[in-house]
């Protein structure tokens, strides 16, 4: 028999799991996968995200269930309420991270997003797991229903994404890590310049932000309206001497500007252009 490939691999715990959790409890209205099996981007490190939604409050039958493999596969129990259950425990070399949501508390988040109540990043992942998900069982299109109202895309939200992380650390402030020699600082300031720019691009191609910016090529690559060859500039201020990544990273800020008054006139950008370049 051929050795399965490290997406066949996954796809396989995460077909049994599904199968075996559907079959025991009645409760389970859709089960899919997210992250990397998902959107097909596997490698050997590659952990399998198994997410389980259940009508009513998390039965205590569950969460029995659960606690036998932990004990049996030496897994940690991450969250226990009545709307989340969550457990990680490594199976066949794989880590698995399978959580439980009750219906009730995921379609409240999407409402809040939707209507602009609820604005943190924790919300924007859930959205973003959501339509990059690969349905393992939907008994009642719950799982379709919630694809379908979140590709509505609010123009607030991405007007929200942009104006509120035009505040990039200066160039000063990151030339003042080199200055002193203090490297982490300046790394520190690069990786949140970083994620403010790929918030502001998110906004801009009408995308949730995706929480992390593990799987930054994935995100990217999927966008239109972006700085000419983005993705290998992201990754190459990471490899390159400080002071040149420096300005590699100030081009980029200064083309996402350029951008933004070219698709978001509505947008007002000169002042924060003017305090980054201060």
């Amino acid at each position: 028999m051929p050795l399965l490939t490290e997406y066949e691999k996954r796809r396989s715990i995460a077909d049994s799991k599904a199968e075996e959790i559907k079959r025991k409890f009645s409760c389970i209205e859709a089960i899919m996968v997210t992250g990397s099996v998902a959107i097909g981007t596997v490698d050997a490190f590659s952990d399998l995200d198994l997410l389980c939604y259940v009508e009513g409050p998390i039965p205590a039958s569950i969460k029995e269930y659960e606690q036998v493999k932990l004990d049996e596969l030496s897994g940690i129990e991450i969250a226990s309420s009545d709307n989340v259950y969550a457990v990680n425990y490594e199976n066949q070399g794989v880590k698995c991270e399978i959580v439980y949501f009750s219906i009730s508390f995921v379609e409240q988040k999407i409402m809040n997003l939707l209507q602009y109540k609820d604005r943190s990043f924790s919300t924007h992942t859930v959205a973003t797991g959501i339509l990059q998900s690969l349905s393992l069982y939907d008994k009642s299109g719950v799982l379709a229903g919630w694809k379908c109202s979140l590709s509505t895309y609010p123009k607030d939200i991405g007007s929200w994404l942009i104006s509120e992380h035009l505040d990039f650390y200066s160039r000063t402030e990151m030339e003042r890590g080199l200055v002193r020699n203090d490297l982490v600082y300046l790394a520190e300031k690069k990786l949140q310049n970083q994620e403010k720019l790929l918030a502001i691009w998110c906004g801009l191609n009408r995308m949730y932000y995706p929480g992390k910016t593990k799987g930054l090529i994935y995100t990217l690559s999927q966008m239109k309206m972006k700085p000419n060859n983005a993705e290998f500039r992201m990754m190459n201020l990471w490899r390159v001497p400080a002071e040149e990544s420096i300005n590699i990273l100030t081009d980029l800020i200064e083309d996402t500007f350029d951008l933004i008054e070219l698709y978001r006139s509505d947008l007002v950008v000169s002042e924060a252009r003017q305090q980054f370049l201060k």
